[in-house]
């Protein structure tokens, strides 16, 4: 079961960061809001895959 909801959210992170580097940036403002956005979607694909691989990271 814990299995079957780690795979579901990371799908979901997938979609997200799809949904994020589809969007358009019209200003330096909007530019810097989705570069945060894919940073933080991209942290939590990396620590989701470490806890998956057992591997210890920044907590």
């Amino acid at each position: 079961e814990r299995e079957e909801n780690d795979a579901r959210l990371a799908a979901k992170a997938l979609e997200k960061m799809r949904a994020v580097t589809a969007e358009s940036a019209n200003t330096p403002e909007e530019l810097a809001e989705k570069e945060r956005k894919r940073a933080i979607i991209a942290a939590a694909i990396e620590r989701a895959r470490q806890k998956a691989a057992g591997t210890p990271g920044k907590e």
